[in-house]
């Protein structure tokens, strides 16, 4: 039973367990869980791989990455390391451009490939000679020491063939310890940041901080005046010492009563009939 198990050791601060169980359920469960425990005293993870088979590929391979974390995978025995193992070599995918034709063989290759790292594994693109120029080779190198981007071998007719050489991914390093394996926000001699917690309610979005002045006393609110028709706008006035006038409410004009007089009275009776109009009677008791 305990063949079936083995210890993931993170280099550097571990993700979240919930990242790394859906990835390890992606990557070795083909979509079921796997059995994962954690210990985070040594930043490791306990994994159970019933397959011999698909063990044996993951203790191959032995880096494997979590998003931007990289954790070794070793077998587990009752006298395992608290601590992650050095990492002397990673496997990585090297493309090698101007190799000539007369080399594009597996004797040819183990010689320059060998200028680059340990030759460990080729793709289609070279057993089906898709390039003539390029040749992709999956090789262990040692990452303290710098990648070199051309190689040179030497003929025995002492030829020199220069080939470049380019890497598609490399592991992340850390610009802080400059320590391979992890980046800067997960480096252990930084500080880990403070988490935020903010508390959404269900069904809502986040309110905005609305910032509501204050009202002056010197500020003067005039309420909307209600006539009709037409009604006057609303103005609030300034708070400056000389307020502007508020302006004037546009009032129809008044239009000026009209009698029609008959013609045919004199112009006493007409006087007499103006005043009944306009003034009323008064009566005396």
């Amino acid at each position: 039973m305990h063949k079936d198990f083995i210890v993931c050791y993170f280099n550097g601060r571990p993700p979240p367990f919930n990242h790394t169980q859906k990835v390890l359920n992606h990557l070795w469960g083909k979509g079921t869980r796997v059995e994962i425990h954690s210990n985070p005293h040594t930043r490791s993870i306990l994994v159970r791989i019933p397959s011999d088979y698909l063990r044996q590929k993951i203790l191959e391979k032995r880096v494997w990455y979590v998003r931007d974390s990289m954790f070794q995978a070793v077998q587990w025995s009752s006298s395992a390391s608290t601590t992650s193992p050095p990492l002397e070599s990673v496997q990585i995918w090297a493309h090698l451009k101007g190799i000539p034709l007369d080399l594009r063989h597996s004797e040819g290759y183990s010689l320059i490939v060998g200028l680059v790292g340990e030759p460990k594994e080729t793709d289609d693109f070279i057993l089906n000679l898709v390039s003539l120029t390029m040749s992709h080779v999956k090789v262990a190198v040692d990452l303290t020491k710098p990648l070199p981007s051309v190689v040179e071998y030497t003929r025995q007719s002492g030829e020199v063939v220069e080939v470049s050489v380019s890497y598609p991914w490399v592991p992340p390093t850390c610009s802080h310890c400059n320590e391979l394996g992890h980046i800067m926000k997960n480096c252990l001699q930084l500080p880990q940041p403070a988490k935020q917690n903010t508390v959404h309610r269900k069904g809502k979005e986040p309110e905005a901080n609305v910032i509501v002045p204050k009202k002056d006393s010197s500020s003067t609110f005039v309420e909307e005046a209600s006539v009709s028709p037409p009604a006057c706008t609303a103005v609030m006035a300034s708070s400056s010492s000389h307020p502007p006038d508020p302006p004037p409410c546009s009032l129809p004009p008044l239009e000026k009563p009209t009698h029609i007089l008959p013609s045919s009275l004199p112009p006493s009776q007409q006087r007499t009939l103006i005043l009944n109009q306009t003034i009323p009677p008064i009566h005396l008791n």
